[in-house]
């Protein structure tokens, strides 16, 4: 008897505990619909935008994503080395795990649709959605932009369904072989270490009117405009990014990106 009562007291608790504990999303190969994503861009202060197909130069351009399948959460530091966890470990994805449990993602080209794949284990999985947008002068000539060009605002709406997954939501802006990462969505981890790589992350999520090194934009007469490419995916190290958070319904998300030569009011 004196064993058997601690065995069942062990048993209870083990048991209370598979019942309450909250599994990591990063570390379950499960992957969530995204169907509907939508990336808006904005052009000010002289300067006009295309999306890729570049037929119209305009102040707005969109992309949108409406065939996605489903996105599996990912990790990065740079948009260039990709991670994800193998680990089934219980712990919040924001611990991190060892390096050992990480598989580093190698990308294969992506569709039309600008959805990016990998293999994961033996499957090949959605990882990333990537549009890419282009910025010319709105006059002939080329124009010179004291100070940089400015990536004024990223914000992020959408129809409130899945809002505490959300949080796990990126938006990498690359340009002129600078990445920009935001967690625009309200309690998201801004800063965590990317365990595969070992490089701490700290993300921008209100910051306006961040310079890039692209000081000359083309004029409008040129085939060589500037390239900002915009990546959309599910950060597997923020710490909204686990199995409570995964909701039957995701939010259709609309993403925004105002680009300018002029900093728009910070208040």
């Amino acid at each position: 008897m004196k064993k058997l009562i601690p065995a069942l007291c062990m048993l209870l608790v083990s048991a209370i505990l598979l019942g309450t504990s909250t599994f990591a999303w990063f570390s379950m190969n499960t992957q969530v619909s995204a169907t509907g994503m939508q990336i808006k861009a904005q052009a000010e202060g002289g300067i006009v935008i295309s999306n890729e197909a570049k037929s119209t130069w305009t102040a707005s351009a969109t992309a949108s994503h409406d065939s996605v399948a489903e996105l599996i959460p990912t990790s990065t530091a740079d948009v260039t080395a990709w991670y994800h966890n193998t680990s089934d470990n219980a712990a919040d994805a924001k611990a991190g795990q060892a390096a050992a449990t990480y598989d580093t993602l190698t990308c294969a080209d992506g569709n039309s649709d600008g959805v990016f794949t990998a293999t994961v284990g033996t499957e090949v999985k959605n990882i990333y959605l990537l549009n890419k947008f282009y910025i010319k002068s709105s006059a002939a000539e080329a124009m010179t932009v004291t100070g940089g060009l400015l990536i004024n605002e990223v914000t992020v709406s959408g129809t409130g369904t899945s809002a505490a997954l959300d949080a796990s939501l990126r938006v990498a802006i690359k340009i002129g072989g600078t990445v920009y990462i935001y967690a625009p969505v309200a309690n998201a981890t801004a800063s965590y270490v990317v365990a595969g790589s070992g490089s701490t992350t700290t993300c921008k999520t209100t910051d306006k009117n961040v310079a890039t090194s692209v000081t000359s934009i083309p004029g409008n007469a040129t085939d060589a405009p500037v390239e900002a490419q915009v990546y959309l995916y599910f950060e597997g190290e923020d710490a909204a990014c686990k199995s409570d958070n995964i909701a039957a319904t995701l939010d259709t998300l609309q993403v925004s990106v105002r680009f300018g030569t002029t900093a728009i009011p910070t208040t």
